[in-house]
Formats: C-alpha cells, structure tokens, sequence
C-alpha cells in the first residue's frame, strides 16, 4: 500500500512549516558567535541579527507589528555599533552615541529581512536580520570622532589633592610616606579605568628617587606636572583638587599631555551634599558620580590627542649599548619589530666596538617609544634609558 506523505496534508504541512521556522530562528539565535557577540556563522560582517517587541492595543497587530520592527531595526544598530566600536569606544563616547548616532538608526541600514514572527498574549515579537549601511555609519562615526585606530589603553597619573575640614591632602608633598589614595583619587581610579584608561596606581608604582623641593609643592606649575608625569612614565597627568564641604563635593581638574607638555583638556563638576542627601549618598557615591561626569568630558578629547599624536611617524636614531655579543642585539632588534606596538621598521646603521645604533621608523614620538619599550611585558633583558640634546636615545642594557 502506496503510504500518504505528511507534507501533502494541510495540518501536517502547517506542523512542518512551524516547526521548520522555528528551527530556523533557534538555529540563528543559538550560534557560538551570537552568543559571544562575534559575527553569526553564515553571515556577513555588516549583518545583526536582532528580536524586537510590541505591545497589541485593542488587537491592533500592524501596530504592534510595526513597533516591533522598529525595535529590532533600533536594538540591531546599536549592537552594531558597540561591536564597531569596542567596548572602550562606546564608553568613552556613550553620551554622544545615544545623543546623535542612534536616534539615526534607520539612516545606516541597507535593507533587513524579517525571518520570524509570534504573537505572545499581549505583545508581538519579530525575528529581524538587518545589513548595516558600513560606510554611511562609519561617515558618521568619523565625523563625530569616534572612529579612531586601536590604541593601547593610555597610562594616566592622578595628581589631585582633597580638601576636607579645612585641611588640604596632597601625596606629593610627602610621597616617600606612600599614603593611601584618598576617595577622590580612588573614583577617578576607577572611572577611568572602566573608560579603557591605565591608571596608574601610585601606592604601588612609586619611582625610587631623590624629590627635589619644587615638585612637592601644594600648587605646581606645568613644567613640574610633567616632570611627575614622566617619573611615572604617564602619558597623560590629571591634576587639580577635590574639595568636599558640608554643602558639596566638587572636582576642578586639567588633563596635561607629558610629552607636549600642553593642557588637553580641563573641566569643574559638583554635587550638593545638604542635609539628609548626604545620609543618603556617603561621600564615596558622590566622588564616584563626579568622577564618572569627569571621565565621561576627559576621555574623548585624551583618546583624540593620543590618537593624533601616534598617528605622526618620526625616525628615532638608537644607540643600544653594553650587549654581550651579535645575537643579543637581533634578539633585541627582533623584539622592536614584532613586540613593540607603533615600531614599522628597524635598520641597522653603524657598529661600534661597545654599540650598535639602528634606526627605528616609529608612529608616535620618543616617550612613547621609550614607554612602550622599557615598560614591555616581554623585554629581553633589563634596560635603562637617556636622551642626548641632540634627541638621540640612548638604551643601556644590565
């Protein structure tokens, strides 16, 4: 007896075709890279899968439809955007994102494809894949600066005293005690950090060195920000005051680039701590709040100036001294060219009896050649640095 084929019956196929679709869309949903937030097996780089939701209003379904779809196109986008950016991209600029590139979600998308639908008691649900415009969002991006070439996570030094019951607490005045970092410090700590940042922690990294009188100062000029931020090998010195009163808690910083030796960026934030708000907000909480306002107006424009300061190449003349033999030097020379982040080229130029100088293509400049190399997690051997008035470096190995 000839067996009839489910397919060819109209309940059987409604099964099939259900059971088919949602097959697809688990498939979709449950792909390693979906789940890690990487591209999806099986599709393109500028594709997002995305599920958007509406509600049903007296049994309205093209409304909830609608906004359902509008949801996903929206929800698609940003996901976009935060694998475009990074992590540390969408933090440093996360109020500007949701300000001026997101409220422009549909402008970047190319077409999208509904792969599902379900109605769930009140709400509908869409299954959307959606193909991102790539070079009209990164325009945009561009344009906002925002889309900026990968940088290592910059080496920030705090340098802000806090006044508190009338006394005045800055570390710096007496740094061979290594006093603990006071609330101020701690939140910006932690504000930067969370932004992509490297502070640096002072109670752990205190250079071992004679200070002279003028960089313990309450108060210190420019040139003597940058000479701390160079002891620290900083690239860039946040310095100014926290003071906190029974009416406020206020910040005023500056951000000082180490190696121009410029101010990048400066900015005041307070918060009222009268009466019962400060039994409802420690002290702790409010430095945090300021110091997350700070981060949020610093990061930017400190991410802008490292940028256009790397995107610079210079030729550094290097003179490596006190090598035991050849091979030490290619193990180094190897180093420079496969470890160092901004290095292009190494060429050999003279050998002396007790040196080897090379000739190092660098995007970048001299600091932050010399902090990315002695600060190198796999340098060879131990080295030490100077610098002739002529901008030779110097690099000693021991």
């Amino acid at each position: 007896m000839r067996m009839k084929t489910v397919i060819g019956d109209s309940w059987g196929r409604r099964c099939f075709i259900a059971f088919w679709m949602f097959g697809v869309s688990l498939s979709f949903l449950c792909t390693p890279g979906g789940i890690r937030g990487e591209t999806p097996v099986g599709m393109g780089e500028n594709e997002v899968l995305s599920i958007g939701t509406g509600v049903i209003s007296g049994e309205n379904l093209a409304q909830a439809r609608e906004q359902a779809i509008s949801q996903a196109l929206v929800k698609g986008t940003e996901t976009y955007i935060v694998r475009r950016l990074g992590s540390r991209g969408v933090v440093s600029h996360f109020q500007q994102l949701v300000q001026e590139i997101i409220p422009h979600s549909r402008e970047y998308i190319a077409n999208f494809l509904i792969l599902t639908e379900h109605r769930e008691e009140s709400r509908y649900k869409v299954l959307v894949k959606l193909r991102i415009n790539k070079e009209v969002l990164d325009d945009k991006l561009r344009a906002a600066g925002m889309l900026l070439p990968d940088i290592p996570p910059i080496k920030v030094l705090f340098l802000v005293s806090e006044k508190k019951d009338d006394s005045t607490f800055c570390w710096w005045k007496d740094p061979g005690l290594q006093p603990s970092m006071t609330e101020a410090e701690l939140a910006l700590y932690n504000a930067f950090q969370a932004r992509g940042f490297n502070p640096i922690n002072r109670t752990l990294s205190l250079p071992e060195t004679e200070y002279p009188e003028n960089l313990r100062s309450p108060e210190l000029p420019e040139e003597d920000i940058v000479a701390w931020g160079r002891l620290f090998s900083a690239e860039v010195v946040i310095y100014g005051r926290a003071e906190v009163t029974d009416q406020d808690a206020a910040m005023d910083l500056r951000a000082i680039d180490v190696n121009r030796g410029v101010e990048i960026c400066a900015g005041k934030e307070r918060v009222s701590l009268e009466g019962e708000l400060l039994k409802e907000r420690p002290l702790i909480e409010a430095m945090e709040g300021l110091s997350g306002r700070i981060a949020v107006r610093f990061a930017p424009a400190m991410i802008q100036a490292a940028v256009s300061e790397q995107e610079k190449v210079v030729r550094l003349l290097v003179t490596v001294k006190d090598l035991h033999n050849y091979r030490e030097f290619t193990i180094f020379r190897d180093f420079l060219r496969n470890e160092v982040t901004g290095v292009l080229s190494v060429i050999q130029k003279r050998i002396r009896l007790d040196s080897i100088s090379i000739e190092v293509k660098f995007r970048g400049n001299a600091f932050r050649f010399l902090n990315r190399v002695l600060n190198h997690e796999n340098l060879p051997f131990p080295m030490s640095a100077e610098q002739t008035e002529k901008g030779e470096i110097i690099l000693s190995a021991s």
